[in-house]
């Protein structure tokens, strides 16, 4: 799917039969022939059509119960093969109506996931390339459904929330190619209820990456809903000049509610001037928002553009994560050099007489300033066991990405409670 606004999903499933072979009027009136429209009044996010191959998935339950492991049906999945036709992706997958004749509820989301746990959901946007995969829908309307009636009509609604910038310059010969555009600590990761439609509290926070256009003028972020921006910034970056926007400035716009889209219109004029930020809520036919206008300064100092994110396909420099820190459940990479023996004034740029309780990583393999390093907590366990130089003198220099959050560590930036690590060829 390229990313809908309100779906209507009309839900019938056509019963085919071998030549010869008779069908079961009886069981042919409890049956739905699926058939997915979208409403003509209705606002998709990119395109106006499904894509062959977009799949949803489909719970059924008896009617005012909650959903439960003795469900009726439980995450059957439905994929579009041709237009508005959706069918079983397994045959024999059918949904109808249980013998008893008992009427259902119908439980619909969008994409598709093969495992999900507790009727939990994984939302996760640290990922921005393909938005379509990420763009959470839910449809809980359809209830208390029977065999008088098999057609289903599920509206699915936006559960996550839409960020676009509309980038120009004030020098309309500027080139904006190669702009990157970042929105810092935001949620990255959470759990979505089937039961009752409701996130979670972030899992994780970091960076999201917007995903920008070839020439640099438009940049789409989907991001968890958040009802406290005090603590984000939207920073671009073009021609190593940095621009900065503390969404804590905003009067009108304090929120992303779900569902909603928000524009920022934004001008990038010379380095000496100052940068306007016209601040603009739309939400197509979702909500009106507010608007507003800002002025900013551009930072004093260039910077080189980063392409980390924290993901573990993009993971953070030691640089990054140094001036990124709060965040939850983010990658960073960077070369052994030494450790730290209880204090920040005793570093060790050696694997000899190192401790096995931290490491510190660095941009570079040949870094001997402790300011420069980011200390890294190792938690007894299997991620000390196999890091730890005291018992691995071999990994110093070598180059590690490890995931956790970001805290100070040693009265440093740091990186603690580590999940995962992984060496780099």
């Amino acid at each position: 799917m390229k990313g809908k606004n309100g779906i209507i999903l009309l839900m019938a499933i056509c019963c085919a039969s071998c030549e010869g072979d008779k069908i079961d009027q009886s069981l042919e009136k409890t049956q739905f022939h699926i058939n997915a429209l979208i409403s003509k009044s209705e606002t998709k996010m990119t395109d106006d059509t499904w894509i062959n191959g977009d799949a949803i998935g489909i719970y059924t339950k008896k009617s005012e119960e909650t959903l439960s492991s003795g469900g009726l049906k439980s995450n059957v999945k439905y994929i579009n093969g041709n237009g508005a036709t959706f069918l079983p992706a397994k045959e024999g997958e059918a949904i109808q109506l249980p013998s008893e004749g008992d009427n259902i509820d119908f439980i619909g989301y969008y994409p598709y996931q093969e495992k999900i746990d507790d009727f939990s959901y994984a939302v996760d946007v640290s990922n921005q390339t393909n938005q379509a995969a990420i763009d959470l829908l839910f449809s809980d309307n359809e209830t208390n459904r029977s065999a008088e009636n098999t057609d289903v009509k599920m509206i699915f609604k936006h559960q996550l929330s839409r960020i676009i910038l509309q980038i120009s310059a004030e020098d309309p010969e500027m080139d904006l190619s190669g702009l990157q555009a970042t929105m810092t600590n935001a949620a990255r990761k959470a759990s979505f209820s089937l039961n009752d439609a409701t996130l979670s509290a972030p899992t994780a926070t970091g960076d999201i990456p917007f995903n920008v256009a070839a020439d640099g003028k438009t940049a789409v972020a989907i991001v968890l809903p958040d009802n406290d921006l005090s603590d984000n910034l939207l920073i671009l970056v073009i021609d190593q000049i940095e621009y900065k926007y503390s969404l804590s400035l905003s009067t009108k716009i304090k929120t992303f509610e779900k569902g909603c889209k928000y524009t920022y219109m934004i001008t990038l004029n010379e380095k000496e001037k100052t940068i306007t930020v016209d601040v603009n809520s739309s939400i197509d036919t979702w909500t009106e928002g507010p608007s507003e206008t800002v002025a900013l300064d551009p930072s004093d100092k260039p910077v080189i553009p980063t392409i980390g994110d924290g993901s573990e396909e993009n993971p953070y420099t030691v640089s990054d994560a140094k001036s990124r820190q709060g965040g939850t459940d983010v990658w960073v990479k960077g070369y052994i050099v030494g450790c730290f023996n209880g204090s920040v004034k005793k570093f060790i740029n050696t694997a000899e007489g190192a401790a096995a309780s931290n490491l510190a990583l660095a941009d570079s393999p040949a870094e001997t300033a402790a300011a420069n390093t980011l200390p890294v907590e190792l938690k007894s366990g299997k991620i000390r066991t196999a890091l730890n130089l005291v018992d691995h003198p071999e990994n110093f220099k070598k180059e590690v990405m490890v995931e956790g959050d970001l805290e100070k560590y040693f009265s440093l930036p740091g990186i603690k409670s580590l999940s995962a690590y992984k060496f780099v060829k």
